[in-house]
């Protein structure tokens, strides 16, 4: 091997190196943004008075809020629906970006509520079988799988017959 060959596999060798680097630089720096990113939304959840208010419902399970009449567009059903979707896009951070539970702990909390509040986990439940019986994509996908994964959801949820449940006007009557 002359010198001129060496030269060149070195310059290869550097190359890789610095790319191979230059990529694990990449994936740590968004893997950083995104834990930031959700280390600011507990400030953005204290100013956003509708998911708050949503957030405390679930927590106390104060009244029942689902039942027919929340399919008919009124503001509890757009403010569960951002609620959900604000807890959706953390557990999406959490798996896209192999996020630890502990860089999601400030909303552990919030999300194990939600997922224990009755009502929701029939609004979940109705909607799934509901998008599946009419071919749309679930919209919490993550918020399902997290509620798996931590023992919210049960085998039991994607079964239909597991609660009698019948279509009534486009939606599941329970």
């Amino acid at each position: 091997m002359d010198l001129s060959s060496l030269c060149l596999a070195v310059q290869t060798l550097a190359i890789v190196v610095t790319c191979v680097l230059g990529l694990i630089t990449w994936r740590s720096d968004i893997k950083t943004r995104n834990i930031r990113h959700i280390q600011s939304l507990p400030i953005q959840m204290l100013f956003d008075c509708e998911v708050d208010e949503i957030l405390t419902m679930f927590d106390y399970n104060e009244k029942k809020w689902y039942g027919p009449s929340f399919h008919k567009g009124g503001e509890i059903e757009r403010k569960v629906d951002k609620t959900l979707l604000f807890l959706d896009n953390i557990c999406f951070r959490k798996y896209k970006f192999s996020l630890k539970d502990d860089d999601i702990y400030a909303f552990k909390y919030n999300i194990c509520r939600c997922l224990e509040n009755h009502d929701l986990q029939s609004y979940l439940f109705n909607l799934y079988h509901w998008c599946k019986a009419s071919n749309h994509e679930f919209p919490y996908k993550c918020l399902l799988r997290y509620g798996e994964e931590n023992g919210f959801v049960g085998s039991e949820f994607y079964d239909v017959s597991q609660r009698g449940i019948i279509f009534i006007d486009g939606y599941l009557n329970y």
